[in-house]
């Protein structure tokens, strides 16, 4: 292996694991796979361990060659830099540590510290406040490095501009637009601006938090990457009110006058503890505020804030016919270049693009770019569920509504769109999908729990009471057939058995329809009437042990049935007892229940 490669794949392994895009145990595993098997790279073995993607692998290439290009091409020294930057770090930390003990007096640093600092900042191309660590990321017009904050020492990004726009006057505005536009936006879900500066040679730069998170296109990935995702599930929904976060700052923006023009997954950022964040807003553009929303939709929340108006221009350099942003995720009228068309309903669009990614694990559109921004004016894309077909109806339809081709016929707001998700989630109908009955009637089955279960607890109570029944007045008719041809005192005998065991099926009936108000509010389960029974006929029935001992019989056949031998063992015994002192020992029945 040449030192050349070698140390080329160090670097990648360094930024991926600084750039926290892999784990320190994911770093050491590629490495000592690296170290034994010369034949692939390491971000190819990241790769096959899918501790990276493809879109992760091209950035940090990039980021290797910038960080490589920063250090004259030498890839030693960029290795070096990174044990140099560290020693300055502490170094910077020491003399702070020291000021603070009194051993150097505030504001009094020495000069030589202050030339030193200055000139590093000259010769590394970075502030004298701002000191770059690594590359980070590179967009379209700016790139963006990790640098220590010298003043506050904390980890900041420091975005500039790219040295080959850094001539433009229009690039070199439109970059100063976006750091006003970010730094005026204040919003818990938008990173916020610490300083914006000009080096020597007029190129622009600001600084802003680091955030230390992963980008909701990896989330995205990792929720699908089993055979069957659950859309029902923790991971799921957890997904979802991030979206829903991002629905929120997007509406802020628009209530700011402020559009973003290129959402998607990769400008969303998760980070470790809620945090959700919209990245990039490069190609934003302060429009003035919307109208209000009508037609019964939620509209945009009211500001007391003033509309953006960058001082450094309107952010105005698109030209008519124009695409801006990322044709995946742009809004038809955005791919058409249509600005006067362009308002809170194209950023509506894209948030619904990135729904779909959520949904189907792929963006709605695909191609070539001219290919791609054709289908996207005429609304040719494949539905959701096509692709996944665990995805639920509901969500399908706030997608497709959010990408309607027209955009009166998008959700009026963000939030609106953000408002069908919540009640998605609150299993509560929405404005997207017109629900068949049958998806109205499990809803109610499942808010009316309680009294579904009680009247299916009722119905096998009233199928046991018959099953109790039908024996005894199955013989109560057949006495009365014989009775018949018998004498009239066997008919009368026979008369009474069949109002006795009316009688029981009455006393039975009325026992488990009952209502009891100790178990008011909750299921009854056929056991608990059961019980019930057993208590009852120790009162009702008195003046007639006979059918007291005849129910009992029954009840303990019930309980034997159920599985429950203790229970059927005690009623049995006490039939017994009433039989022993109703009949006598000998008696047939007597011998019968013992």
């Amino acid at each position: 292996m040449s030192s050349h490669r070698h140390d080329r794949n160090l670097l990648f392994g360094i930024l991926a694991l600084q750039m926290n895009l892999i784990s320190r145990d994911e770093l050491l595993a590629a490495t000592n796979e690296w170290i034994t098997s010369s034949r692939r790279s390491l971000g190819e073995i990241l790769k096959a361990r899918r501790a990276l993607g493809e879109e992760e692998c091209s950035l940090l290439e990039g980021a290797v060659a910038r960080h490589v290009e920063l250090h004259g091409g030498d890839i030693g020294g960029s290795l070096a830099g990174f044990l140099s930057i560290a020693r300055a770090t502490v170094a910077t930390r020491a003399r702070s540590q020291t000021a603070r003990d009194g051993i150097v007096a505030a504001g009094e640093a020495p000069a030589s510290i202050a030339r030193d600092e200055a000139g590093r900042g000259a010769a590394e191309g970075t502030t004298q406040r701002y000191q770059v660590l690594w590359p980070h990321a590179r967009g379209g017009l700016g790139e963006v490095y990790v640098a220590e904050d010298g003043e506050l020492h904390r980890r900041v990004a420091l975005k500039e501009i790219q040295p080959r726009y850094a001539g433009d006057p229009v690039s070199r505005e439109r970059f100063v637009v976006e750091a006003e536009i970010t730094g005026n936006l204040e919003h818990p879900g938008i990173v916020p601006v610490y300083g914006l500066g000009w080096r020597p040679d007029g190129r622009p730069y600001y600084a802003m938090r680091f955030i230390n998170g992963e980008e909701l296109s990896k989330a995205i990935r990792r929720f699908h990457a089993g055979d069957a995702p659950d859309f029902q599930g923790l991971e799921f929904r957890w997904l979802l009110r991030r979206f829903i976060d991002v629905c929120n700052t997007i509406a802020y923006a628009h209530s700011r006058g402020v559009l973003h023009r290129d959402i998607k997954p990769g400008n969303i950022m998760l980070g470790p503890f809620g945090e959700t964040l919209v990245m990039d807003w490069g190609v934003a553009k302060p429009v003035g505020r919307s109208e209000p929303a009508t037609g019964g939709q939620a509209p945009s929340a009211p500001s007391d804030e003033p509309t953006i108006r960058p001082y450094s221009g309107g952010g105005g350099a698109t030209l008519r016919g124009q695409a801006v942003g990322t044709p995946s995720y742009m809004s038809p009228e955005q791919a058409a270049g249509e600005l006067d068309a362009m308002g809170p309903a194209s950023d509506v669009y894209s948030l619904g693009a990135t729904l779909y990614v959520l949904l189907a694990n792929r963006p709605p559109f695909a191609g070539e770019p001219a290919e791609v921004l054709e289908d996207v004016q005429r609304g040719r894309f494949v539905a959701p569920r096509a692709i996944q077909p665990r995805v639920p109806r509901v969500l399908e339809a706030i997608c497709r509504k959010a990408m309607a081709v027209q955009p009166a016929r998008r959700y009026s707001s963000a939030l609106a769109l953000a408002d069908d998700l919540e009640r998605w989630l609150a299993d509560e109908p929405v404005s997207a999908w017109r629900e068949p009955w049958t998806a109205r009637l499990r809803r109610w089955v499942r808010r009316h729990q309680p009294i579904v279960a009680g009247a299916a607890a009722a119905v096998i109570v009233a199928i046991a009471a018959l099953g109790l029944a039908v024996p005894v007045l199955s013989i109560a008719w057949r006495n009365e057939a014989e009775a018949r041809r018998a004498e009239a005192g066997q008919r009368i005998h026979a008369m009474q058995k069949a109002q006795e065991a009316e009688k029981a099926l009455s006393f039975l009936v009325q026992a488990f329809r009952k209502p009891d108000p100790e178990v008011d509010g909750r299921s009854l389960k056929v056991v608990d009437l059961l019980d019930r029974a057993v208590a009852e006929l120790d009162r009702a029935l008195s003046d007639q042990p006979r059918m007291q001992a005849t129910l009992w019989t029954a009840i303990g056949k019930t309980y034997s049935g159920l599985g429950m031998p203790r229970e059927a063992i005690e009623v049995f015994q006490r039939a017994l007892d009433r039989r022993r002192g109703l009949l006598g020992e000998d008696h047939p029945e007597t011998l019968d229940s013992d």
